[in-house]
């Protein structure tokens, strides 16, 4: 294995992360429970606040929750605004909704712990590889949205794809649609989409 190939255990890892989309935040002050998403540009998270509870400086996201087989991410806290982290608020929006007059917060991972595996937080987090051929994958999907309602067993509309899996959002929350493996480019993703989509039908 070469100095820059991922290791299985970090591909793994990745892979589980990206998939999630709630955690507890732990700051100086309290935990509360949070919903983010990861800027598509980064693989930075962005989530919400109360303006109150705000302070920027570091702090402790457990995902899915507190659990002991949780990740662990040791994060840096920056408000942020749609000029600075836009279409990772709309994907903040597309899969929870409005924020209710919470500020959207812009939180670097600068390390990532699991049991037995902690990782580097800036070689864990990309960006979506996806990006540039990702509207075109998702109106490709979302051309045919009775195919994702046979696929779920609800009405669904697919909102993002990256390099790990597929967001679709349903009637009450998003799913993931995990890939088997890393999509090395778009077609492969597309392949990859197609046969999950097949089988869920099945």
């Amino acid at each position: 294995m070469t100095e820059t190939e991922p290791s299985p255990e970090l591909e793994q890892d990745r892979a589980a992360f990206r998939a999630l989309r709630t955690g507890v935040l732990v700051t100086e002050q309290a935990a509360r429970a949070v919903k983010f998403v990861f800027d598509p540009r980064t693989g930075h998270l962005v989530l919400t606040l109360p303006a109150a509870a705000l302070r920027e400086g570091q702090a402790v996201l457990s995902a899915p929750d507190e659990a002991d087989d949780a990740f662990q991410a040791l994060v840096r806290l920056d408000e942020t605004d749609e000029s600075g982290h836009g279409p990772a608020i709309d994907r903040w929006r597309a899969a929870h909704g409005e924020p209710r007059g919470e500020l959207f917060i812009s939180a670097e991972v600068e390390a990532v712990k699991r049991p037995g595996e902690v990782h580097d937080g800036e070689r864990f987090c990309e960006a979506n590889m996806l990006l540039d051929d990702e509207p075109r994958l998702l109106r490709e999907l979302n051309a045919d949205r009775e195919a994702l309602a046979r696929a779920t067993g609800d009405e669904a509309l697919a909102v993002g794809v990256d390099q790990f899996g597929l967001d679709i959002r349903l009637a009450f929350g998003v799913k993931r649609l995990q890939f088997p493996e890393r999509a090395s480019d778009a077609s492969h993703a597309r392949q990859m989409i197609t046969d999950a989509l097949s089988g869920a039908e099945a």
